[in-house]
């Protein structure tokens, strides 16, 4: 029995040990890491060593922190700008060509953003054109492409060019001379346009639609040209 407790003691003082000797070890670890910020997070981009330079070269020489700001803020907006252009460039594609605006149907709408189409046209307008930042853009944008922030982005997008498809369909009414444009159209379709006339007159009174007051007083003069057409009953 006096023997059995000792085995089991014995026992119990290795594990301890064991422990001990870990938890020494991952101290020792902790304490050799330098100073930093550590993340699994792994980058797309290289880093840009010339902004690096400016940088410790202007620690070196007591350079004004808010010079160091400055120089660091606008490297962070030409990066950003570099990423941006070419987004904006492929989602201008999209918009419907002006040829195809009638006033006789309904603004066309923007085309959908294919995700390899726009990864595709990197090498001919990608961010090396305007960035010396070396790196993996592509995965960059494919990874950009798939967080909350692209759908933010495009959801915005999408609103200001369905604003600006709407109000260049309007003004395509404004130039149209619609009274003799409908000489040989039904009745029922000169009626439908005088409603739809109506509704982006009120639309606009609204705010809802980013018209100058020109064209809305156009639309209007317009509208009552047709009206003026109709047979009485």
């Amino acid at each position: 029995m006096h023997n059995e407790q000792q085995q089991n003691g014995n026992l119990n003082m290795k594990k301890f040990s064991h422990t001990i000797e870990q938890v020494l070890r991952i101290n020792t670890k902790s304490l050799e890491l330098k100073t930093g910020i550590y993340t699994k997070y792994k980058p797309f981009l290289q880093k840009d060593r010339d902004i690096l330079k400016k940088l410790l070269k202007g620690i070196d020489t007591n350079r004004p922190s808010e010079v160091q700001n400055v120089m660091l803020r606008r490297f962070l907006i030409e990066l950003t700008q570099s990423f941006s252009i070419p987004l904006e460039r492929y989602f201008a594609s999209l918009m419907p060509l002006a040829k195809n605006l009638s006033p006789f149907k309904r603004p066309p709408i923007l085309h959908h953003f294919k995700i390899e189409e726009f990864i595709n046209s990197l090498d001919a307008t990608g961010p090396h054109l305007t960035s010396l930042v070396k790196g993996d853009w592509n995965g960059l944008y494919r990874r950009f492409l798939r967080s909350p922030n692209f759908v933010c982005w495009y959801s915005n997008r999408l609103n200001e060019a369905t604003q600006k498809i709407q109000s260049l369909h309007l003004e395509t009414i404004c130039d149209s001379n619609l009274v003799d444009l409908l000489n040989d159209k039904p009745e029922i379709e000169i009626v439908d346009l005088i409603l739809k006339l109506k509704d982006n007159l009120h639309c606009a009174a609204k705010g809802d639609l980013d018209i100058s007051a020109e064209t809305m007083e156009k639309l209007q003069q317009n509208m009552d040209k047709i009206i003026d057409k109709l047979p009485e009953d």
